[in-house]
This record gives structure tokens, C-alpha cells and sequence, in this order.
């Protein structure tokens, strides 16, 4: 919700036009000066300025769960366009079948004109966009530019060529390049790219990307499509390019610090091959990394990942580690980096005290949970993905509102096999009166195992 709510207030002001919307909250603001207000009066005072119900928008985007999947389709004739469609349905069978009402910007990119940019306003199953009819066929078609519309897009396939064949890097928008590689991320999530192809792309681009705030997102997601999409024969084809390319872009002097740094992290987040670890123990003998001094924080996510990977030299790491830093801050990260040790006893261990010890600290629980649930240890932790479950109750008892999501993200995340996602749907199978708050977040949750187990099998 705290994600939804701007991007439904972007969509509202989109669908009635900035002056209209902007005199509508001025008209809400005037009558519930000092006063309390709902959605539905804000909503009321819109509508009225405008001259249109709003009531549709009402139910579909504050009432309504879930969002529409908009499907992008092109029919090029001649070296013109001869339709252009969007294919609109529910992401999720929770949305029902009706169709969303909302306005969106399709964004038409060639690389020798100028880009052609059309306002529509989607209603039904199938939205025609006649104004694209006749216009020379684009390098690749956007149908949610500038981020007006609240929905999933998917590309057609040959925009996605487009984008796998360099039309990428030639995007100087950085806005539009990080929604385009979102754009991407769908196609995967969505079961229409192939994670290999992600990884390839991805691995091809971020040499040249620039951008601090593309880079890192990027990098998070290659870092999913790697250790949890990839099987083990497809993670070994890419093991020594990945890390290859991550090791390179933390060094390339010529990039910005945050940049450097964000290669570095995901270095540290996926060296897994014994250069990849040599070169992990390399990094605390240093005294500096991607330019800057290094930090604590960061050798502790070395010594973790060494710890993960049950590496030779992690436990001496460890120790140097927790002897270099007796700060407060050192004794929670190495409490969050035990966690990450490969054996079953550490993990009885852990998972015995986020309910026995009334005196460990939230913040050390909740930071302990991605070292626990690594994914290279599901084997270790599949056993407790079922406690994990039947404590839901306790731990909304008792914990504070946000460690619920962690404890769910944690053990999901950490799995990536169809028996963990039939433990999963047991559990609320066999727990029809489940607090329909709980039943909600697990099925949010279980939402990432589902995608990922499909993935793994396509």
C-alpha cells in the first residue's frame, strides 16, 4: 500500500489532467481544513471539479486488490505499423475479471526520428490505438511511459529484440532506461524471457550503464536471476563472467563511487568460485575498495559470503573480524553473520532462540534471517520452512509490524523448489480459518516461490 497509494494519485492526476486535478485537491483542502478526511471525499472532490465519475476508479484502484497485466501487441505491414493493441487482465486471479479504467502514454523509440508519444485511455479487454495506425514501425513501442499507468507491462517480441540488441544503450533517458529494464525484469517474472537471456543482457550492459540509481537495482536482480532462477548447470555457464564483469566495474576508476561500490556489493553477493573466493579474502587484507576505505559493514558481508559458502578460510575471518570490530554495531553483524555458517546445528541454534530468547534483540533477529535462509543452505533450512509458517501467529503476537514480512520474505526467498511451495500451499490448505490478514501475506510471499519454482522448470 505505501508503494501504491502515489503511483494511484499519479494515475488520477493523469486521467483527469494536472489543472483539473490540482483544483480538485485545492477544493478538498478547503473543505476539510483542520479536519478529518477518507479517500472517498478526496476522490469526491476530483470528480466534481472534473465533471466525471470517478466511482470505477474508486473501486478498481483503492478497493480492488491486485493490478491489471497489460500485454503489448504489434502488427508491422510495409515497414508501417498496421495495429497496435493492448491486452488488458488481472496479474492475479484475486483481481476478478473485470478490466481496469486508466489512462497511459504509449512511447513509440526509433533511433534516426524523433520518438512519437500517444495518450490513451485503456477501458476494455483490448485497447486499440488507432492514432498509432500508419506511423513507420518503431525500434521498440512502450506503452507506460513516463510511469502514468499503475499496471504490469509486458513487451511485444520485438521490442524485446530491440532491447536485446542493443536499442538499451542508445536510451539517454535515465527515467525511461530504468523502466525499461523493469520492463525486462517482467518479461522474466512473467515466464517470456529466459532468466540465461537476462543474465547475458544484463551482463552485456552494465559496463556502460551509469546511472547510481540503475545500477544497483540492476544488480540486485541479476544477483535473483543467478542464485535462485538459474539451475546449477546455467549458474556454472555464467559463474566466472558474472563475476568477471562485478569485479571490473568495482575497479573502473572512471565510474562514480556509488557505482563502484554497488559492483562491489554484488561481488560480494555472488563470488562463488574459488578465484571468486581468493579474491573475496583478498578484499579484507585491503585497505581500500571501489576508492574509499573499507569499512567494517563491508568486510562483514565478505566474512558472511565466506561463511555461506563455507569457505577455508571463514571461520579465521570470522574471528579476525569480530576482533577488529567490538563496537555495538560489530557484535550485531557478527551475530547476523553466525547465522550463515553450513551447519545444522547453527541453524537449530538460530532458529531455537528467535523464540526462546526474550532478550535477543528484533533488530539482531531480523537481520539474522537472509544469513540464516541463505540460499546455497535451503537444504539445511527446508526443514523449518513449515515451523517457520505454524509461528506466524506467535510472531504477530509479538514482534513488531514489519519483522512479519521479513520472517515470510526470509524463508520463501531461500527456497526454490517445488517442495517447498508444496509446504507452503499445505499449510493454507490445512488452515481454512487462518486470520484472513496472515492468509493474505503468506500468499503475497509465496507469490516469489511460485515464480521462481516455474522458472526453474520452463
Amino acid at each position: 500500500m505505501y508503494d501504491k497509494a502515489p503511483a494511484v494519485l499519479k494515475q488520477l492526476e493523469y486521467l483527469v489532467g494536472d489543472s483539473v486535478f490540482q483544483a480538485g485537491v485545492r477544493r478538498f483542502l478547503d473543505r476539510h481544513a483542520y479536519g478529518n478526511a477518507t479517500w472517498r471525499d478526496l476522490l469526491g472532490a476530483v470528480s466534481r471539479t472534473a465533471g466525471r465519475s470517478l466511482e470505477d476508479f474508486g473501486r478498481d484502484f483503492m478497493l480492488r486488490p491486485g493490478m491489471p497485466l497489460v500485454e503489448q501487441r504489434l502488427l508491422v505491414r510495409g515497414g508501417s505499423i498496421a495495429r497496435l493493441s493492448l491486452l488488458q487482465r488481472p496479474a492475479r486471479p484475486l483481481s476478478g475479471s473485470r478490466p481496469w479504467t486508466e489512462r497511459a502514454e504509449v512511447l513509440l523509440l526509433y533511433h534516426d526520428r524523433a520518438p512519437i508519444r500517444i495518450p490513451v485511455e485503456l477501458r476494455g479487454p483490448v485497447t486499440t490505438v488507432d492514432a498509432a495506425a500508419g506511423r513507420p514501425a518503431p525500434d521498440l513501442v512502450f506503452a507506460n511511459a513516463r510511469d502514468y499507468g499503475y499496471f504490469l507491462l509486458l513487451l511485444d517480441s520485438a521490442s524485446v529484440h530491440a532491447l536485446d540488441s542493443g536499442a538499451l544503450e542508445r536510451v539517454d533517458d535515465a527515467f525511461l532506461r530504468a523502466m525499461l529494464w523493469g520492463a525486462l525484469w517482467d518479461e522474466v517474472r512473467n515466464y517470456r524471457m529466459e532468466p540465461a537471456r537476462f543474465v547475458d543482457l544484463a551482463l552485456r550492459e552494465l559496463p556502460r550503464e551509469s546511472d547510481e540509481q540503475i545500477v544497483p537495482v540492476v544488480l540486485r536482480r541479476l544477483d535473483r536471476a543467478v542464485s535462485a532462477y538459474l539451475g546449477d548447470e546455467g549458474r556454472r555457464r555464467v559463474q566466472e563472467d558474472v563475476e568477471r564483469v562485478l569485479w571490473q566495474g568495482a575497479a573502473d576508476t572512471a565510474r562514480a563511487y556509488g557505482v563502484r561500490k554497488a559492483f562491489v556489493d554484488g561481488f560480494i553477493g555472488l563470488a562463488a568460485s574459488p578465484r571468486g573466493i581468493a579474491r573475496l579474502d583478498a578484499l579484507l587484507d585491503a585497505d581500500a575498495v571501489a576508492g574509499a576505505p573499507l569499512r567494517d559493514p563491508t568486510r562483514w558481508d565478505v566474512v558472511t559470503r565466506l561463511l555461506v559458502l563455507g569457505a577455508g578460510s571463514a571461520q579465521p575471518r570470522y574471528a579476525e573480524q569480530a576482533r577488529r570490530d567490538t563496537t555495538a554495531d560489530g557484535r550485531r553483524l557478527a551475530f547476523i553473520a553466525r547465522a550463515a555458517r553450513p551447519t545444522a546445528a547453527t541453524k537449530r541454534e538460530y532458529f531455537t532462540r528467535y523464540f526462546a530468547d526474550a532478550g535477543l534483540n528484533e533488530d539482531w533477529a531480523a537481520g539474522s534471517l537472509p544469513s540464516f535462509n541463505a540460499i546455497e543452505h535451503q537444504a539445511l533450512t527446508f526443514p523449518y520452512l513449515r515451523p517457520a509458517l505454524d509461528s506466524l501467529g506467535f510472531i504477530q503476537a509479538h514482534r513488531r509490524i514489519f519483522f512479519l514480512e521479513t520472517w515470510l520474505a526470509a524463508f520463501f526467498r531461500g527456497q526454490t523448489g517445488d517442495s517447498a511451495l508444496g509446504v507452503v500451499q499445505a499449510y493454507l490448505r490445512e488452515r481454512p480459518r487462518l486470520p484472513r490478514d496472515l492468509r493474505r501475506k503468506v500468499v503475497q510471499h509465496m507469490d516469489e516461490l511460485e515464480r521462481t519454482v516455474r522458472i526453474r522448470d520452463e
